[in-house]
């Protein structure tokens, strides 16, 4: 069993004007690529995270969540996205989302965990960003850490 086949249920399709999440899955070499249609919203949160949590299970501690065709975003929706960056960078992968929408990214880039969601126009940028080798000493810092650092005026006064 492939645990990123779409076909075992990771699709959640509702009718009769209801939100609607299509899902499907590729890979560009050892990069993974999650890709969702339409609405990410409460009712199909579910059927992401899923999604999601399996595709940072795999063999692949990369991936590229495309979020060109999401016609809806709530933060319910937007909630297996925090998570799945989170699994990614525990396990020191790295993950980039694609969107196309100006509102989304404004969205996006106004949360308190936007460190965590590194936002492309299209999966070919995205794609590029992720062939770039993280160098050896590249150490990312958190945001305590980083006001925490010794600043040149506080070593100059002692």
């Amino acid at each position: 069993m492939n645990a990123l086949d779409p076909s075992e249920g990771a699709a959640s399709q509702l009718s009769d004007g209801k939100p609607q999440l299509q899902i499907s899955f590729s890979f560009a070499g050892h990069i993974a690529i999650v890709r969702f249609a339409g609405d990410l919203v409460s009712q199909t949160a579910g059927s992401a995270f899923d999604a999601l949590v399996s595709a940072t299970n795999s063999e692949s501690k990369t991936l590229i969540v495309d979020l060109l065709d999401i016609r809806q975003m709530t933060r319910a929706g937007l909630r297996g996205l925090v998570v799945a960056a989170k699994l990614i960078e525990a396990t020191y992968g790295r993950m980039r989302l694609v969107i196309a929408d100006a509102d989304m990214e404004r969205q996006l880039l106004d949360l308190p965990i936007d460190h965590l969601l590194h936002l492309d126009r299209s999966v070919d940028v995205a794609l590029a960003a992720l062939a770039k080798p993280v160098g050896d000493t590249e150490i990312t810092l958190s945001h305590a850490e980083l006001i925490c650092l010794p600043t040149p005026s506080r070593e100059a006064g002692q």
